[in-house]
């Protein structure tokens, strides 16, 4: 079972090189204010577990309004939310939401909820290290035919699709023709993106952090990290 998947992993990775850009670019003046940065971290560190728990209990309240419900349409969009909430917690019950949507998406003859389930699922497999699998739905998808927020969704999973070879594969030669692969796509993925969104932000820097640009990178990373409101799930992950 994927308890923890890849998603996180990358996340926390992040988060360190973050702490290590802060300080290796700090001047003297800029000193305490990194320190009173990495005593932010800790805390959320620290927890991580209340993080955790509030995200199970949110699961649990979907789940409780999942059970109320007995039209395919209204199951669907509950378990959609189920699927985003598993993303970043068990890769496999995102994966048995996102079945059970196809599942209803054939049941109703309704091909937008059968496309968006299907980039929903390239996602997913994407980030689970399930490369086979993911490349052969990312291949079925019809990429001119969707609308803007799932153009979106399938970039992100190619970008996760080619970060996950680098991490397996670790071999220069195939690495660079990835490396190629995730700049691509992420340049089409910023152009669908409003420049002055947090999305937008969080893909420039990965671009300028690959492009050994560590200081850019870090400056809009402290400016996001300083935006998330604290005691949440997503300020702990």
């Amino acid at each position: 079972m994927t308890v923890i998947n890849y998603n996180n992993q990358v996340k926390a990775k992040q988060l360190i090189l973050l702490c290590i850009f802060a300080i290796a670019y700090c001047t003297p003046l800029q000193a305490s204010k990194i320190d009173s940065l990495l005593q932010v971290l800790d805390k959320a560190i620290n927890n991580r577990t209340v993080y955790l728990d509030t995200k199970i209990r949110q699961i649990d309240s979907i789940k409780d309004r999942l059970r109320n419900h007995s039209a395919a349409k209204d199951r669907y969009e509950i378990q959609n939310q189920l699927i985003f909430e598993y993303q970043t917690l068990n890769c496999d019950s995102s994966l048995a939401y996102i079945g059970r949507n196809i599942a209803i998406a054939k049941q109703l003859n309704d091909q937008k909820l059968m496309t968006e389930s299907q980039v929903k699922l390239a996602f997913v497999l994407s980030i689970s290290g399930l490369f086979t699998q993911a490349w052969e739905v990312l291949k079925q998808i019809d990429y001119d035919g969707l609308p803007q927020h799932l153009k979106v969704i399938y970039h992100w999973s190619y970008i996760r699709y080619y970060e996950n070879l680098i991490k397996y594969t670790d071999h220069d030669n195939y690495n660079r023709q990835y490396e190629s692969e995730i700049a691509k796509s992420r340049n089409s993925l910023m152009g669908l993106l409003d420049p002055k969104s947090d999305m937008y932000l969080k893909e420039k820097a990965f671009k300028l952090k690959a492009a050994g640009m560590f200081k850019e990178s870090r400056d809009i990373q402290l400016h996001l990290f300083k935006k998330e409101k604290s005691d949440t799930h997503g300020y702990g992950m």
